[in-house]
Parts: C-alpha cells; sequence; structure tokens
C-alpha cells in the first residue's frame, strides 16, 4: 500500500498467505488461503487487517465484484466442479450456475472427509480423504494412494486442481489421502517454515506416514500406494526410500539432485534458500545434501517406481529424472520412464489434453499392475 509517499505491506497482520488481490470501490480485496480452504477477504485501511466477506465451503478459485455490488466467484470442492456463485449482503451465498452439473448428473462425486492429525511434536495437520468403499466389489477393504501435494509451500483443498484425478482414482475403487504436512501454506508462517532450511523428507514424511496410519482400519493395509509432482515428487521417492508399505509409486517432475537443482532450475535462489545455501558453502553441506537426494538414496529402493516428467520443464528440468531412471536401471530395480514432449511443469492442470488423459490412465494402470 501506498501511503505518505511510503510503501506499506498490507498483510503484517494476516499470518496467511494471500493468492490474488483486486481493487473495486476504493477498497481493496484478497484471496487467502486458510486451513484447506480459500475465501474472500476486504482490507480494513483504518487497523490494516482483513475482515472475511462470507463463509463458505467452496474454495474460491477467481472472483469479480459488480458496480451493483454484488460478488461473482468460481468456486470448487468435493461437491462441485468450478461452478459460479453469487454473493450479497442481502441473501448471503447463491448457487449461479453449474456448467458441469449436466455432464455430473450421471456420475457420482466421492465426497471428501476434512481429518486432523496430531503430529509426534503435538502440532495439529489437516488432510482429506475420499473413501472408496462404495465402489469396492464383495465388501472388502478399498486399497488407497497417498496423494501429496508440491509446493512444498501449498495447501491441498478437498476440490482445486486435482479434484478430478482423486475423483478418477476413487471412480476405479482406490480411497485418496490427500494431507497438508508442516510446510504447507494456510496454517501460518511458522507452520510453513517448519522444514527449511535442508529438513524437506524428515518431519514432513513422518506427518504423511502418521496420517495413513490413522486411517489405516479403513483400507487395504496390502494395497497401498503414492504418488505426487515436483516437490512431492521428491517426497514420493524419498519416503519409498525409507518406507516400504507400498505397493507401488508414481513420482512426477520430481527434485531428485539436491546438489544439481540448484544450479539447474529457473528458481536458483527460492530453492538454496530451501537449502540454506549451496552445495559449494562447504563439504559437510554437500555431504548433507546428499544424504537427503532421492538419487543418493536409490540404493535403498525397493518398491516399483513409474517416473513421470514433461520435456519442457524448466522449473524442475528432465535431467533430474534421467539421473534417477538411470541410476535405479543400473541397479536393476523396477522402473519404467514415461516423458511427455513439448509439455511443461504445469503437465497434471494444464498440459495437451491427451496428454493429461494418458497420464491419469498410465497411472492407473501401474497401481493396477501391482495389486
Amino acid at each position: 500500500m501506498l501511503k505518505d509517499n511510503k510503501l506499506t505491506p498490507i498483510n503484517e497482520k494476516l499470518d496467511r498467505g494471500i493468492l490474488s488481490i483486486k481493487f473495486y470501490n476504493n477498497h481493496t480485496y484478497v484471496t487467502v488461503e486458510d486451513t484447506g480452504r480459500v475465501d474472500i477477504r476486504q482490507f480494513n485501511e483504518t487497523d490494516n487487517t482483513f475482515t472475511k466477506l462470507f463463509e463458505t465451503k467452496e474454495s474460491v478459485v477467481d472472483f469479480s465484484i459488480l458496480d451493483s455490488g454484488e460478488l461473482y466467484f468460481i468456486g470448487t470442492s468435493s461437491k462441485t466442479i468450478w461452478a459460479i456463485w453469487r454473493w450479497t449482503k442481502e441473501n448471503g451465498v447463491e448457487l449461479f450456475h453449474d456448467p458441469n452439473a449436466y455432464d455430473l448428473s450421471s456420475k457420482t462425486l466421492i465426497p471428501a472427509e476434512e481429518m486432523w492429525f496430531k503430529s509426534q511434536d503435538g502440532i495439529d495437520y489437516q488432510g482429506w480423504f475420499f473413501d472408496a468403499k462404495d465402489n469396492n466389489s464383495n465388501n472388502k477393504k478399498p486399497p488407497l494412494v497417498l496423494s501429496i501435494h508440491g509446493g512444498p509451500h501449498a495447501m491441498w483443498t478437498d476440490g482445486g486442481t486435482m479434484m478430478h484425478e482423486w475423483q478418477c482414482l476413487a471412480s476405479v475403487g482406490y480411497s485418496v489421502l490427500a494431507i497438508n504436512p508442516i510446510g504447507s501454506q494456510g496454517y501460518g508462517e511458522n507452520f510453513s517454515q517448519l522444514i527449511i532450511p535442508r529438513k524437506w523428507g524428515l518431519d514432513d514424511a513422518r506427518d504423511l506416514l502418521h496420517a495413513v496410519d490413522t486411517i489405516s482400519n479403513r483400507i487395504d493395509k496390502d494395497r497401498m500406494y503414492i504418488t505426487g509432482g515436483s516437490y512431492a515428487g521428491f517426497q514420493t521417492v524419498n519416503i519409498i526410500s525409507r518406507d516400504h508399505r507400498f505397493k507401488a509409486a508414481v513420482a512426477q517432475r520430481g527434485v531428485y539432485t539436491f546438489t544439481n537443482f540448484g544450479y539447474v532450475t529457473d528458481i536458483p535462489r527460492w530453492f538454496n534458500y530451501q537449502m540454506g545455501g549451496t552445495p559449494n558453502d562447504d563439504s559437510e553441506k554437500l555431504n548433507e545434501l546428499w544424504s537427503l537426494s532421492p538419487l543418493g538414496r536409490s540404493n535403498l529402493i525397493e518398491t516399483p517406481l513409474l517416473i513421470i516428467h514433461a520435456e519442457n520443464d524448466f522449473r524442475v528440468p528432465i535431467s533430474e529424472a534421467e539421473a534417477l531412471f538411470t541410476s535405479l536401471k543400473l541397479q536393476n530395480k523396477e522402473v519404467i520412464f514415461i516423458r511427455y514432449p513439448r509439455d511443461g511443469h504445469e503437465l497434471s492442470r494444464s498440459g495437451e489434453p491427451d496428454h493429461v488423459v494418458d497420464r491419469i490412465e498410465r497411472i492407473i494402470s501401474w497401481f493396477n499392475e501391482h495389486p
């Protein structure tokens, strides 16, 4: 905010991440990640605070305000897919238009069950469970897919960008567990900083596995799977190098070499901040970064692994996947490497449509091939 010819941050009292900002009628509005949801808030210039405009179970994707004062927003949850909602002070939140209703009328969406867990350190963290028990025959407990978010400073909602993937998995009988472990956005600055510096893959991995243990009585413990992309691609391989409970894994666009990644990514300063420096600082840091790298732990991997990567990924260059694949092949491990031309880091969300479909089909097939 520019006031008295000085720039002043507006979010000093807001211990949450701001996703977008808009201006209307001399007021400032933002979308905020908060505890597994995304809401809309108005900035109060008098005391530098934010007021939530309304309560909704939808997570806001985008919004606009008309001259009449009506607010329209795109919202998503496990029950709706990018529906358009209207909010007024008089009537509150109302569904304005659901463009996918005609298609979803013949389909069954699995509702998300909000869950909370407590870490060994007494920290509460949130997750979402999609129970596919009704999509399994003979009343058998369903297999589980642990779905990890990237970032690491991101946040799963019960809908959002991966909702279609979770519903595809659930439709063929896989329950899905989506967890926001330490390091996630939406739970305060201290929570998100707990994996810095050089703490990727330690307590965050422990939180993820503890959540799996907690719901183990609701799933087939002999058929558990794990997947994730970017930071979560790293986390997937990190976990299967430390724990052998999963029947198969899919690592996507992942960071696998901490000693090299900070020199080849398009965000080198960010990654070196996450790691507390570079491998050039001293030999001790170099050795520590290598010991935390999935490539450095590849000899400990026993889980069948499918590696997925896009060739035009500048955030995480495909050389990361090539190195891990080659290492595992040289050790005669069970591994397959799928590379997609032309697409980049956003393959799973906005890649070429045939690639998006092919990717999901390959993930499901990989899990099916390892019962």
